[in-house]
């Protein structure tokens, strides 16, 4: 809710521009896959993947003091952001159980402590 009143909120366009940053502008959940995985991901979804979209993996709606929170965004792809998001595997499509998506969040997110967040936001 918070991070979708507008794309003009200050604290969502500082957490954007972080989560960027962090991320190196790419997908986390592509860059997280393994060759075969990514096979697998591409024949499940030929063509272009779209422009890159900051995802929650806490909801909003469930947790608005997270909206703005860089720990809680990452940059996904329209095809694996609309995945996860339906409770759908990122590399097949096939639909998921609430443990595998926690699995798949864990992947995902792992890592993403070790920024420098404090210089991230120097910078900014």
């Amino acid at each position: 809710m918070a991070a979708r009143e507008g794309s003009d909120n200050p604290e969502w366009i500082k957490c954007k521009k972080i989560v960027d940053m962090r991320d190196h502008n790419m997908c986390r959940c592509c860059k997280i896959l393994t060759p075969g995985e990514m096979m697998a991901f591409r024949k499940s979804r030929p063509g272009p993947r779209g422009e890159l979209q900051h995802a929650h993996r806490e909801p909003v709606s469930l947790h608005p003091e997270k909206a703005h929170d860089p720990m809680n965004v990452v940059l996904m792809c329209p095809e694996h952001h609309r995945r996860i998001d339906t409770f759908h595997d990122p590399v097949n499509g096939r639909h998921i159980s609430a443990s595998e998506h926690e699995q798949w969040w864990d992947r995902i997110m792992e890592g993403i402590e070790y920024f420098d967040y404090d210089a991230a936001k120097a910078l900014i």
